[in-house]
């Protein structure tokens, strides 16, 4: 999930962001990134202009001051993180008509000296699939903020990420969230 990004917005820039449709078009604006984030590679690959802080606090500031015109965050993060800092920063908004999507996996790593912690690892994540206990988590801790920012009326904009490692499983596709599909 953490490849799909909204984002958010200074609310005076809504305008400008309304305009975007396409990867052309995003190009236009610029984004806003932490300094050591994973993200910033993908965003200058795509050639989106990208304006890095060395604090995650930094961009909320960067942002509220017009240095970047958005600063796209997990679809499980904007809306907590906003919440969190609208008293300090009560003019940022979620921008609510795009979402910028780019292969992004999150993994457990586990040392390669204790292969049966790793597979107990994978075979309870395959067990609470399988039984859809790991529905009902997603659903419990993500769904209702989800639903509220209305993914599947967004116009998606697709960055490519050739930064993944080659053993990503791109093809089982429950692996993957995808916002089209009811949660």
């Amino acid at each position: 999930m953490l490849g799909y990004r909204v984002a958010l917005i200074s609310k005076g820039g809504h305008a400008k962001i309304a305009q975007v449709q396409m990867l052309d078009q995003i190009r236009t604006l610029s984004v806003g990134q932490g300094a050591s984030w994973g993200d910033v590679r993908v965003y200058e690959y795509n050639n989106v202009p990208v304006e890095t802080a060395e604090t995650y606090e930094s961009l909320f500031l960067m942002l509220t001051h017009g240095r970047f015109d958005m600063f796209p965050r997990g679809v499980t993060e904007a809306t907590e993180e906003l919440a969190a800092c609208r008293m300090r920063y009560p003019d940022l908004a979620i921008e609510q008509h795009r979402l910028i999507k780019y292969a992004f996996a999150q993994c457990f790593y586990i040392g390669k000296s204790d292969p049966r912690l790793a597979a107990r690892i994978n075979d309870g994540l395959e067990q609470m699939e399988r039984d859809d206990r790991f529905d009902a988590f997603f659903d419990r801790d993500f769904a209702k903020q989800l639903a509220e920012l209305k993914l599947e009326t967004r116009t998606v904009i697709e960055l490519k990420n050739p930064f993944l490692p080659s053993w990503i499983p791109y093809g089982c596709k429950g692996l993957w969230f995808d916002p089209a599909k009811p949660q």
